[in-house]
């Protein structure tokens, strides 16, 4: 009979082994809402027992003792990196999309020229209330005070595109630096989970026996681990990130060339002065400059500097808020000064219909003359070549004013980088088209990496998450295993009580 010690040996490590399984399998069930959390596996291996002084000689070779039982590894999670590294690269394009779509949302709903009444219906307004006043006396205040006051709610209407487009502009750059001061914290926090985890993973597996037989650094602190993917998974929304795990078990980030995380060191991503550059300029405290593919903070960048063809300085050629300011300004600038010219203001500056405070006319500055405030009726006035003075001219009551209609459906070039050639109605068309079809692509690239990320998390939590199905049957198995190891203690203990009290004894 082999040594009963060695039996108890053996006896002990299966009860010991059996018991941290169903402690890891508790702890799963336990941890089966917890955040992050990742579930766990006891890894096992045979007890190796092989050095020089524990040979058993046989007759024809010398056998190490094998068969003395099982040993714990290590706690494992289970957790795929692949589907982590593709989660995280999907969901930087969602999150992009996503916030674009949400601010270019808001950008149609405030120039509302699609699903309700906007510029367009009030450019319409105007132009017929100008046919119906040719159609009338032309000396008639009270009908020509209806005209000047649609074009009075046409400048009002493009000086409040301008204050809101200003405001969401201003709200974007706010929550940009937020989103900044998130960046770094998050890889700040990361860290310091590096060099815990590294200190953890060293204490517990730096000098493991079973090193050679087992990939040790799959065994870590899984707590700590699942803290730091957490983090990694919230980092991932800001910026396209990419990760690789290093032997001590630490993870180095890199967004695009630049290392933002190594070991417990990081790089902290700076906003520059929004003043100073007139855009939202981003770079890392080592002097690289912010690259990311995709992610929250792009999309914010966009939206912020996004210029399309007015594009200047540090602006880019996205179509963000800027352009759309731009394309409001360029019809309050189009529109002021072809109505201007067609009521003779370019060789009588008294004769302007709209105007600006600051002498140059935007969507914000845009309003209706002090001398047509004046004289509401100045609009029929025509040029007698005689006196070369403007008057009411009854015989001629329709002339100016046909001019006026003439400019406003008249071919024009809007804005010196020739974004659009057309009248001023297929301009206002153009432009919220442009935003239309922007959205609606936003939106399918959205839909379309939302269901990536769909698939990746199902993926993920069919290996990750916690099955109480499955579970309970681990729990049920192990109990029987610690219930069959305990009964080999014990009747290992009742054959070894037998030997020595009843075996050998003289008279019986």
């Amino acid at each position: 009979m082999r040594s009963s010690f060695l039996g108890f040996e053996a006896a002990k490590r299966s009860i010991q082994v059996s018991q941290k399984a169903l402690d890891i399998t508790f702890n799963n069930i336990s941890n089966r809402d917890t955040e992050g959390y990742t579930r766990q596996r006891l890894d096992l291996a045979s007890a190796n027992v092989s050095t020089s002084s524990l040979l058993w000689n046989s007759s024809t070779a010398k056998l190490s003792l094998a068969g003395q039982g099982v040993v714990g590894v290590g706690v494992a999670q289970l957790r795929d990196t692949y589907i982590d590294k593709r989660y995280r690269e999907n969901v930087a394009v969602q999150v992009e999309n996503e916030k674009m779509s949400e601010v270019l949302s808001e950008v149609e709903d405030i120039l509302d020229n699609i699903e309700t009444d906007g510029l367009k219906a009030a450019l319409e307004d105007f132009e017929n209330k100008l046919h119906n006043y040719s159609a009338e006396r032309p000396d008639s205040e009270d009908i020509a005070s209806v005209v000047r006051n649609s074009a009075q709610s046409i400048a009002q209407m493009l000086r409040s595109y301008d204050t809101k487009l200003t405001k969401l502009h201003n709200d974007q750059i706010s929550e940009l630096g937020i989103k900044v001061d998130n960046f770094n914290s998050i890889t700040s926090k990361i860290a310091d989970l590096n060099e815990q985890i590294k200190i953890e993973y060293t204490r517990n597996y730096g000098n493991s026996e079973y090193s050679d037989m087992m990939n040790v650094s799959n065994y870590g602190p899984n707590e700590l681990i699942d803290a730091r993917n957490l983090l990694l998974d919230d980092l991932a929304k800001l910026a396209s990130i990419s990760v690789e795990e290093k032997s001590d078990g630490s993870v180095t980030v890199s967004v695009g060339k630049t290392t933002v995380v190594e070991g417990k060191k990081t790089s902290q991503l700076i906003m520059r002065d929004y003043e100073q550059f007139d855009a939202a300029v981003l770079m890392f405290d080592n002097g690289d400059s912010f690259n990311s593919v995709s992610g929250e903070i792009k999309s914010y960048v966009n939206l912020i500097n996004g210029a399309g063809v007015y594009a200047s300085g540090n602006e880019n050629n996205e179509y963000g808020i800027p352009y759309y300011k731009y394309a409001v300004d360029q019809f309050a600038q189009t529109f002021a000064q072809a109505l201007n010219s067609a009521n003779g203001a370019d060789l009588n500056p008294e004769r302007k219909l709209f105007s600006s405070d600051t002498g140059n006319i935007t969507a914000g500055t845009i309003k209706v003359s002090d001398e047509w405030m004046k004289d509401a009726t100045m609009i029929a006035q025509t040029l007698d070549e005689d006196t070369g003075e403007y008057s009411l001219n009854p015989n001629l009551q329709n002339t100016n004013i046909a001019k006026i209609i003439s400019s406003i459906n008249q071919s024009t070039d809007f804005g010196v980088h020739g974004d659009f050639t057309g009248d001023m109605h297929e301009y206002i068309a153009f432009y919220s088209n442009r935003l239309f079809q922007q959205i609606d692509y936003v939106n399918s690239q959205y839909d379309s990496a939302e269901t990536t990320v769909v698939s990746l998390l199902e993926s993920r939590d069919s290996l990750s998450a916690i099955d109480l199905e499955e579970e309970g049957i681990n729990m049920l198995n192990y109990q029987k295993w610690f219930n069959a190891s305990a009964r080999m203690m014990t009747t290992l203990d009742e054959a070894l009580d037998t030997i020595i009290n009843s075996m050998g004894l003289v008279g019986r």
